[in-house]
């Protein structure tokens, strides 16, 4: 027997070759360290600056949808103003007021009614820039007549507002006798 074969055997002597598995642990010591590095430097970086950096956008995206909200309150108040604006236009002057009141004539009589006088009284309004007048009639016809001139008469382009509508029959003639209460409202030049 040799030397080195006495030595194997005998208690206490060198260790044996490190296993595969060992020296490929040792080899790749190196690049594991490396791996840990790296690792340590990312979670500083997020810590450091990503996580800031993410507050400040979430802070960001908040006020940017609290100027979003404010931009469409700003074009709903402007759609509005532009369609109140688009309303008031369809109303007459005051200056064409007695003319809206001849239409109201015009109207009956398309539809086959007549309307033998017409009495108007200016109603108190609380804006300075409208006026409102309160026509009282009476609208004589058919019932087929009456209720086209009714129809028309919300129909027509001028924003006429029927207030009161009273229905009797004339016994003498037979036909129907509308009393009407119509606001025709008149804005400022």
């Amino acid at each position: 027997m040799s030397v080195t074969d006495t030595l194997k055997s005998a208690p206490g002597s060198l260790p044996a070759a490190p296993s595969r598995w060992v020296r490929r642990v040792i080899w790749l010591r190196g690049p594991l360290s490396l791996m840990v590095l790296l690792a340590g430097l990312q979670a500083g970086l997020y810590a450091a600056w990503i996580t800031p950096t993410s507050a400040a956008l979430s802070a960001q995206e908040a006020r940017s949808r609290e100027v979003r909200g404010q931009i469409q309150a700003l074009l709903f108040y402007q759609e509005q103003r532009h369609r109140l604006a688009s309303l008031t236009r369809q109303f007459p002057s005051q200056k064409l007021l007695p003319k809206a009141i001849g239409r109201i004539s015009s109207l009956g009589r398309q539809a086959g009614v007549t309307i033998p006088e017409m009495s108007f009284q200016p109603a108190k309004i609380a804006s300075p820039k409208w006026a409102k007048v309160d026509l009282q009639f009476n609208a004589r016809g058919s019932y087929r007549d009456i209720r086209r001139f009714l129809a028309e008469l919300e129909g027509a382009a001028e924003p006429f507002v029927i207030e009161s509508i009273g229905l009797n029959k004339d016994e003498r003639t037979g036909q129907v006798v509308a009393k009407l209460v119509v606001g025709v409202y008149a804005r400022d030049e």
